[in-house]
């Protein structure tokens, strides 16, 4: 029997303007020792720690938002939700999603104390506080999380998690060993910045148009996994860091729904489903199906409503079926992904 044994995780999708409005989004290589999607290109996030939902981050961010009108988006969402150690989820998630790409990226996203939007990466800079140099407070948040509320107590910034919008909740499915329920947000640059690899758990870098990590996947010249897949398939249909944002912004009111995977072995491969469509165990505990005299075809023929993974094990492609919205977000029709090797 599975029992609940996921950790709860916090993600950034962060994007930066490029070429005629179009965009680029941050993703990093993990390592090939990590034991959770080893070698794979990922967006920058983490495990939540319970610094991240310190009560004292809600005086520290109320005192230095006085002038950030963007931060009222943020207090509206969280009237009358219950608090997590003290701090609500909204803003706990945000502030994990922030500290986490400083920890593997170097790219620290904060505001001054004019609520003016700064961003800074240069190691040597110095922002002041106990360890002065952003390489040296860098080094110690990743050694306690706790150091990020001391990093921002220290000094005249405070973290910009109103920049952060909601976009996706991904729980990790059975078939894993590891589990993690992620809260995925989406963020935006107004000019690219240098990203420094940890050389830890991140042994590499470098910012992709969506269209074009997909297509270095399919060439297999970066290894994906499903939710990057899903994600990067996703924000391929808003080719400008205008509609990006204005959709994300308008797809937040409608809340997050969580995602768990759910696998069905069949006779010529397997499905991975989604909510909303018709197969779908809504169970997230629950192991994975096998229905072994059962096609793919013959599945699909089953089902009206669509949200899967089609993975057939001889031709070893990967294909999207969806022609359900959820939460906001608009289906994605028939999509050929490519060649999956890493998924069993």
């Amino acid at each position: 029997m599975v029992v609940k044994t996921w950790r709860e995780a916090a993600t950034l999708i962060l994007a930066v303007k490029s070429s005629a409005n179009a965009y680029k989004l941050l993703m990093l290589q993990r390592s090939a020792a990590s034991k959770f999607m080893p070698n794979a290109y990922v967006f920058p996030g983490g495990v939540k720690s319970e610094a991240d939902f310190e009560p004292a981050w809600h005086t520290l961010l109320k005192e230095r938002n006085q002038h950030n009108e963007k931060y009222d988006r943020i207090i509206n969402t969280i009237k009358d939700k219950p608090l997590q150690h003290g701090l609500a989820s909204e803003i706990g998630y945000r502030l994990c999603a922030l500290r986490e790409t400083f920890e593997e990226s170097g790219i620290l996203i904060a505001n001054d104390e004019s609520g003016k939007e700064i961003v800074i990466s240069n190691p040597n800079e110095h922002i002041g506080g106990v360890y002065s140099t952003l390489q040296e407070w860098r080094k110690n948040v990743y050694e306690n999380p706790d150091n990020f509320f001391k990093m921002f107590q220290k000094t005249n910034l405070v973290p910009n998690v109103s920049s952060l919008i909601e976009w996706s909740n991904w729980l990790t499915p059975t078939f894993r060993k590891k589990r993690f329920n992620a809260k995925f947000y989406v963020s935006h640059l107004s000019e690219k910045i240098q990203q420094y690899d940890d050389n830890y758990e991140i042994v590499d870098s470098d910012w992709f148009k969506p269209s074009t990590a997909l297509e270095k996947f399919s060439n297999k010249e970066i290894s994906l996994q499903l939710p990057q897949l899903y994600e990067l398939s996703r924000m391929k249909m808003y080719p400008t860091i205008e509609e990006l944002t204005t959709f994300a912004l308008e797809r937040e009111k409608e809340g997050l729904g969580m995602w768990c995977p759910h696998k069905t072995i069949l006779k010529d491969g397997f499905i991975v489903t989604y909510p909303g469509d018709d197969h779908h165990n809504y169970d997230e505990i629950a192991p994975s199906s096998e229905l072994k005299e059962t096609t793919i075809e013959e599945i699909r023929q089953q089902a009206t409503n669509l949200n899967r993974y089609e993975l057939n094990t001889k031709t070893k492609r990967v294909e999207i079926q969806q022609n359900t919205d959820w939460y906001g977000h608009k289906h994605l029709g028939h999509v050929n992904v490519g060649e999956m090797t890493m998924l069993n």
